[in-house]
């Protein structure tokens, strides 16, 4: 019986030896990729190795180029102008992804300095046709005088067959995998050959064990029931049971055993065969615990026979989802199940994945749908791999049901949007930078603010949007405080500084320490400050200067009307009438003063409403306005002529009509006494201003800033109350003007320049 065993499985192993042979040569792999695309690679003129037949490869490490012979064209199907140009392309081209880090780093090794200039390598290689082929490389590393490596010689031959005949045998002897035993006088006699080799015992080979030794205690009465009654009815048994090594590994054993007598017909041993079935109990296990944990699963599972597209089996997930049965799921097809689907394009895709290598016969499906028993659809992310099921070639389909998962992702989508709207809706500039102070995210409002756009921004270091160093440490003080409020100065990406009100503190998002930046321009805060200054120290500067001017005529008033008293005391009636013209004089001019001040008052506030108008309309305006004084004077007034261009002023045209008006009352009023009045009215279009030029006698230039003083007159033997320059300036300035004084000018007298802020394109 136990020879009969034994040869019996040398020969299934033979056979099967010989089948897979006969079956590998009528079955090549089928191709499953392209090509790779090459350029003709030049040949380099440097030391060969003899190869002979073998396939040959030359590799100059110092320019990424090879060359190749014939031999190696002939055992890999490429053309020369089919292969890349770099050795490194190459290397990405043909090698196995799984074998090429072995190959990089045999190779750096054997080309460092104390590395061997010898080495050899098996490995994967993508033939033409597109299967992978086992290659042996023997490789020799040259170096210059210097000891660097230069070149890279490998004769490398195919062996593909021969890995092919390893892994038959390999499994030949697996499939035989039996080791012969007796059991005599409570002792066990066991082979120590490996599988594969019993036929080859002899003696010496044994090894011995005793019973209690061997085998697990919890097995050890059934193991020695069985053995009895196999002694005492001389029949065969078979028996599982778990036994142990002489390390002390616990095997899971089966044996069959055959009772021998002696040549009186008496029991004399029991002597088999048995075969370690560990790793197939390990896969009983395993395979109920996979079911378990497929039945269990909170993922479908579809098996489908790939012969005819069938379904085999689905789990109780599936038949929820989907809402059949799992009878009712047995009789549906496979195209019946995926919507969007038919047989062709689902037989097209399985041909597709069973003519790829083994490791490449999976697939993965992002955004499917299956059907449901009621004819809906519920959307689904779909993994299928090439296996085995219950002895059929199958594809297993794991399908997830992605319909929370999608709703989940709108809504994060939705919330997203929402607080991207919301970041890029805030007047102030944000920005998100990490530890190493590099943009991470800005709001559009950054973005506007600094002349970039926000992709421009990110990933740049917060500096590009203030250049100048700083003297402190954002970073490290957000670490130790948090926080930190400053202000600062940000530049425009043309180079304009902004001064800002910065904000900045340290958060999370996730794990990640983030640094957040809130900047607010105040330049118009600044503005808004300096005006409220200026406009206080002129305040205080007309307080002063209406209390002194005022207290002139009061003063008159009261003393006068001391001096009236007395007159009239004394029945003076000549001097008290006297007296009542000074006071009614002083009176007067006190009127006059708060009339006039009254108006300069309401001169730095604009109405709502602006209008646009030549300013040519408004010369002629002003002059109509003083037609009398022009006329008493005799002054001769010329405006620069008209011209189709022009400029248009904008503004309160009242007032701009009270400028000219002021300055040509001004210059009538403080004429030459020997000269005809002259006044040359117009605008200087170099200069981008306007004018009002005198033949006047001139203003000294310490004078210029002076005469522009509320009240300030440097000739008081002329009528006037001082204000009219003042005025002036203050409906300049109000116009976002300038106003300056030129002496002597080109009629010889004095020139009044000023700049109103919306006409200068006009005047350009």
């Amino acid at each position: 019986m136990s020879f009969l065993t034994l040869s019996l499985c040398l020969l299934t192993g033979l056979m099967f030896l010989l089948i897979c042979r006969i079956w590998l040569f009528n079955n090549p792999p089928a191709p499953t990729k392209n090509k790779p695309v090459a350029t003709e690679v030049p040949l380099l003129e440097t030391e060969r190795l003899e190869l002979n037949d073998q396939g040959y490869i030359q590799c100059n490490l110092l320019s990424d180029s090879y060359e190749v012979d014939d031999n190696w064209l002939n055992f890999s199907g490429y053309s020369r102008s089919e292969l890349p140009l770099s050795t490194s392309e190459l290397d990405r081209t043909i090698l196995h992804p799984d074998d090429r880090e072995q190959i990089c780093t045999a190779t750096e090794t054997a080309t460092s300095v104390t590395g061997t200039d010898r080495f050899s390598s098996d490995y994967r290689m993508l033939h033409a046709s597109g299967r992978w082929i086992w290659v042996r490389s023997s490789m020799l590393i040259i170096r210059d005088e210097s000891g660097l490596p230069t070149h890279l010689l490998a004769k490398q031959v195919d062996i593909t067959e021969q890995k092919t005949t390893e892994n038959i045998l390999r499994n030949s002897q697996v499939f035989a995998g039996l080791r012969e035993f007796i059991f005599e006088d409570g002792l066990i006699n066991i082979t120590t050959l490996e599988p594969g080799k019993v036929g080859l015992v002899v003696p010496e080979q044994w090894v011995q064990f005793g019973i209690e030794e061997a085998i697990h205690p919890d097995d050890l009465a059934m193991v020695r029931q069985v053995l009895s009654q196999s002694s005492l009815s001389h029949r065969p048994f078979e028996i599982e049971f778990r036994a142990f090594t002489r390390d002390r590994r616990l095997l899971n054993i089966l044996l069959y055993g055959q009772p021998e007598t002696d040549a009186d017909g008496k029991f004399s041993r029991i002597r088999g065969v048995f075969r370690d079935i560990t790793a197939r109990k390990l896969a009983q296990s395993r395979e109920k615990t996979y079911r378990l944990l497929i039945e269990g699963s909170c993922t479908g599972l579809v098996i489908t026979r790939i012969s005819d597209l069938a379904v085999l089996h689905v789990n109780q997930k599936f038949c929820t989802d989907s809402g059949f049965t799992v009878e009712e799921a047995l009789t549906l097809s496979t195209e019946k199940l995926i919507s969007e689907w038919n047989y062709d394009k689902v037989k097209k895709l399985l041909s597709t994945l069973l003519n790829a290598p083994e490791e490449q016969q999976q697939w993965s499906y992002q955004s499917g749908n299956v059907k449901r028993k009621d004819g809906s659809t519920f959307p689904v992310k779909v993994w299928s791999h090439a296996t085995q099921w219950e002895g059929e070639a199958v594809f297993a389909t794991v399908v997830l049901d992605i319909s929370e998962q999608q709703q989940l992702q709108q809504a994060l989508a939705d919330s997203e949007q929402k607080y991207r709207q919301l970041f890029d809706a805030l007047p102030d500039s944000v920005i998100l930078f990490d530890e190493d102070s590099i943009i991470i995210d800005c709001n559009q409002e950054t973005a506007n603010s600094h002349g970039w756009s926000r992709d421009e921004l990110i990933g740049q270091p917060v500096a590009v949007l203030s250049p100048t160093p700083g003297e402190i440490d954002v970073v490290e003080i957000l670490k130790k405080q948090g926080e930190l409020a400053v202000d600062g100065i940000e530049t425009h990406r043309d180079g304009t500084e902004m001064p800002v009100e910065s904000h900045a503190k340290m958060i999370s998002i996730g794990d990640r320490p983030v640094m957040v930046a809130v900047l607010r321009d105040v330049a118009e805060r600044l503005h808004f400050i300096d005006e409220i200054q200026r406009q206080k120290t002129e305040m205080e500067e007309f307080t002063y200067t209406v209390s002194h001017d005022l207290k002139s005529p009061l003063t008159t008033i009261a003393g006068f009307s001391e001096v009236l008293a007395e007159s009239l005391e004394g029945n003076d009636i000549e001097a008290a009438k006297n007296d009542l013209k000074r006071i009614s004089r002083a009176a007067t001019k006190m009127q006059n003063l708060l009339g006039e001040l009254l108006e300069y008052s309401r001169l730095g506030v604009l109405p709502n409403s602006i209008e646009s108008a030549p300013m040519r309309e408004i010369i002629d305006d002003a002059q109509e306005r003083v037609a009398g004084q022009i006329l008493e004077s005799g002054a001769t007034i010329t405006v620069q002529p008209d011209q189709p261009d022009q400029p248009e002023v904008e503004g309160n045209l009242l007032r701009i009509t009270q400028l000219y008006q002021n300055l040509i009352d001004n210059a009538i009023k403080f004429h030459h006494r020997d000269r005809p009045i002259q006044i040359d009215l117009g605008w200087d279009t170099k200069k981008s201003c306007f004018f009002v030029d005198d033949n006047g006698p001139g203003i000294e230039p310490q004078f210029n800033k002076k005469i522009f003083e509320l009240f300030d007159q440097l000739d008081h033997d002329h009528s006037g109350s001082g204000i009219g320059l003042a005025a002036a300036k203050k409906i300049v300035e109000t116009h976002g003007g300038t106003i300056w004084m030129e002496s002597p000018s080109a009629l010889g007298g004095t020139r009044f320049n000023f700049t109103l802020q919306n006409a200068k394109k006009a005047l350009n």
